[in-house]
């Protein structure tokens, strides 16, 4: 690349020289665009600012095929151009833009540049899919687990053993941030040489390729050379037997049937991520940190305790200084909600000193005091206790939109019909958490 840089130097150079009332105002040449996307044309860049502050008058461009091959893009610089009042001379084709008319030149630029490209991008889709119809075609990346050699896929005992070990803990009910975890912490390298990300482990998951299956035309380029997913638009070619498989196809039917349950339980829509924070526990995507806006998430500690962690916090501490919450806390803080709410009703001759003020500002007909007659009629029926395992989460699901948390301080509820009732927190025990 370098040498053909320097060859068009020399060439520009000697072109420039043969015109003696032609000055040199700097030679600018691209060597690793390839003209598809001029945004990524750093010299060109420079040469229209050139332009712009009156060092040019004249651009020499050797051929219009290294001008612009992408019609839009052509017409959009021509224009750039012609507004600085910079001429533009294309040496091979005897073309200079100041005795002929734009329109032509665009037409111009069509035919040798833009259809250039488009040929020649039908050529390999062509030449793409009799290889996928054929089987010959070979991925220039191989998936973990494997290798390329002339023969094919070759599996890599080492990596193939992981492979087999994932597909294992996602049967064993792991989703993929815990399996990402332990593979972390044994210092198993990922794909990229680094660490496990969750996405890697969803594709992989999700990958027929391990079971000797072979997927082609799964994404594909438009017409603007962008890669776009294959939803339909064009025939997917499945190869069956392709190459060894590291694990059965039973195991990976069934590791799917654990993922979509998962995703099932945590309240997600697809197989992306989307949803995260459903409705697997009662405070799932309930908890809103005090300190930063975060949502907080459920960590498993020993035996059956569990408690709440602000993701920032766990990610970059010193922006967060939140530190967990008991999952117990938060259900007895709720309780002890209850309870007020109920005495408050028992002790006010008809009429809940709590929440009597509120209802008296709300739309009888409105969203808000139809959840403020279900808060009442639920409070007619809840009997004071301080039992944790008397906790009524469907109730608390009905009747909370959210909860706004300060570690060992307090707890915001914050009722669908829009009271807002705060309750002191009281930490319990977090030695022996399980990273």
């Amino acid at each position: 690349m370098e040498r053909k840089a320097e060859e068009m130097h020399a060439l520009l150079t000697d072109l420039i020289k043969k015109h003696a009332d032609w000055e040199n105002a700097g030679i600018y040449i691209e060597t690793k665009a390839d003209g598809t996307k001029e945004e990524k044309r750093p010299e060109l860049d420079k040469l229209m600012e050139a332009c712009r502050e009156g060092r040019v008058d004249l651009v020499l461009v050797d051929s219009m095929r290294h001008f612009s091959r992408n019609t839009v893009d052509g017409v959009e610089i021509l224009r750039i151009f012609s507004d600085l009042n910079v001429d533009l001379l294309f040496e091979k084709e005897g073309i200079h833009t100041d005795r002929i008319g734009i329109d032509f030149l665009v037409n111009m630029l069509d035919a040798l540049s833009g259809n250039e490209v488009i040929s020649r991008s039908a050529y390999m889709k062509r030449s793409i899919k009799r290889r996928f119809e054929e089987g010959t075609y070979k991925q220039s990346i191989p998936p973990y687990g494997y290798k390329k050699t002339k023969k094919g896929l070759e599996v890599v005992p080492k990596q193939a053993a992981v492979v087999r070990e994932v597909f294992a803990m996602v049967l064993e009910g792991k989703g993929a941030g815990t399996i990402r975890r332990e593979l972390n912490d044994r210092g198993i390298v990922s794909p990229s040489g680094g660490k496990w990300s969750q996405s890697v482990l969803r594709h992989m998951i999700s990958n027929p390729v391990y079971t000797g299956v072979m997927e082609f035309q799964k994404t594909y380029v438009d017409n603007q050379f962008r890669q776009r997913r294959n939803k339909g638009e064009y025939d997917k070619y499945v190869i069956r037997g392709h190459h060894e498989a590291i694990i059965t196809e039973e195991a990976f039917e069934n590791a799917q049937i654990s993922v979509r349950q998962r995703a099932k339980e945590c309240g997600r829509t697809d197989e992306t991520n989307a949803g995260r924070g459903g409705r697997r526990y009662c405070f799932t995507g309930m908890l809103e940190c005090a300190s930063c806006g975060a949502t907080m998430y459920r960590h498993k500690l020993k035996g059956d305790a569990a408690c709440w962690l602000c993701h920032t916090h766990v990610v970059t501490p010193a922006q967060c200084g939140m530190k967990p919450v008991g999952d117990t806390d938060l259900k007895n803080a709720f309780l002890n909600v209850l309870n007020k709410l109920t005495w408050a009703d028992m002790h006010g001759e008809g009429r809940n000193f709590i929440l009597w003020p509120f209802e008296e500002s709300l739309d009888q007909k409105g969203e808000a005091y139809k959840a403020l007659a279900e808060l009442k009629d639920f409070l007619k029926k809840w009997e004071i206790t301080d039992e944790t395992e008397a906790f009524p989460e469907d109730a608390f699901r009905k009747m909370v939109d959210h909860c706004t948390v300060d570690t060992g301080i307090k707890v915001i509820f914050h009722f669908r019909c829009g009271i807002e009732l705060e309750e002191s927190l009281s930490r319990t025990c977090m030695e022996g958490r399980e990273e």
